[in-house]
């Protein structure tokens, strides 16, 4: 990931072109430069909840569940590549771009979320401790990127 983000990287540097669309007040590289941001605190968290429950794993394995969250995980990491890959192709990154983009992130992350509450992992507030003993992740807290728009 932290490659892919240096790749994202240097394309911004090489799109900074006078007259590009504007994203609030400084144009396609301030918009690159949120998804970015975005991604790397997507991409933070993500490493926080999958660290959490690998070590609960590691003391109690359960092979179904591990291989849910994994697979829950990997459509949350694989959307964000996917917003990464929008961003780097833009020559023109408006603030509905950013949103959309970053979709199909917010609903992996939510059911994610859903999984992690249902396995006990997450209090059914997202605010509080576990079940059964489970780590909870409730400490992770919310990406940025869950607020990049609506989904309607």
């Amino acid at each position: 990931m932290k490659t892919l983000l240096k790749l994202c990287l240097v394309a911004a540097l090489t799109l900074a072109v006078p007259g590009c669309a504007l994203f609030r007040s400084g144009g396609v590289m301030d918009a690159i430069a949120n998804v970015l941001t975005y991604a790397e605190d997507a991409d933070q968290r993500l490493t926080q909840i999958e660290t959490t429950v690998n070590i609960y794993f590691m003391q109690k394995p359960d092979p179904e569940l591990q291989r849910q969250i994994g697979l829950a995980l990997s459509k949350a990491r694989s959307a964000i590549s996917i917003a990464l890959k929008t961003a780097k192709g833009a020559e023109e990154l408006a603030e509905d771009d950013l949103a959309a983009a970053f979709r199909d992130f917010r609903a992996a992350y939510r059911d994610l979320m859903a999984l992690l509450e249902d396995s006990g992992f997450l209090g059914a507030d997202g605010t509080f401790g576990a079940a059964e003993g489970k780590p909870s992740v409730a400490g992770v807290g919310i990406p940025m990127a869950m607020s990049t728009g609506s989904d309607k």
